[in-house]
């Protein structure tokens, strides 16, 4: 199941076209998410954006280690993450989101739906000026996600967080310098 967010003109559109899952005409930022891929989606994802069919095949299995891959035009992450239950702090679930940063787009592709990257979809759509930044504004946009417990904030998950939240977008932002997209 494909949503799409797209930044054009200063507002933000929520777009039900399938046509929309493509790189977005210059000067849009666009946000492509598929949930629970099937082969058909990813084949769409390889006609329209033309990843490389090894990064395909990951999106295709759940299981894949964490991960930053450089293409032509392109970069590939997997980044992992987990929710905590609201009434039981010790019960976790994991998650694991794949993503393609390009210039103008972010697709991203998970295999369930996660409460952080809605929350993260719920802001950009709310707010046209951080859809403005660009798409690789959208992963970086966890800084004030609601609902953290108070235990995620120190201990080892604070570094694990730590990394998440920093050291991937900061790799992200040198791969964008030297693709010379910023």
């Amino acid at each position: 199941m494909f949503r799409v967010l797209e930044r054009r003109r200063a507002a933000v559109h929520a777009l039900a076209d399938p046509a929309a899952v493509a790189p977005p005409p210059k000067g849009v930022v666009r946000w492509v998410d598929c949930t629970a891929p099937d082969a058909a989606a990813l084949d769409l994802l390889r006609a329209r954006f033309d990843f490389h069919p090894l990064a395909l095949e990951d999106c295709a299995h759940f299981d894949q280690r964490g991960k930053l891959e450089e293409y032509a035009d392109h970069c590939f992450i997997v980044i992992h993450g987990i929710t905590a239950a609201a009434a039981d702090a010790t019960q976790v679930r994991l998650h694991e989101l794949h993503a393609f940063l390009g210039a103008g787009y972010l697709v991203t592709v998970h295999d369930r739906p996660m409460p952080a990257l809605d929350a993260v979809w719920a802001r950009v759509a709310a707010d046209p000026a951080l859809a403005g930044r660009g798409a690789d504004f959208f992963g970086q946009n966890f800084q004030q996600l609601p609902g953290l417990p108070d235990w995620t904030r120190s201990g080892l998950l604070t570094w694990a967080m730590l990394l998440a939240c920093v050291a991937v977008p900061a790799a992200m932002l040198a791969w964008f310098r030297r693709r010379h997209w910023l």
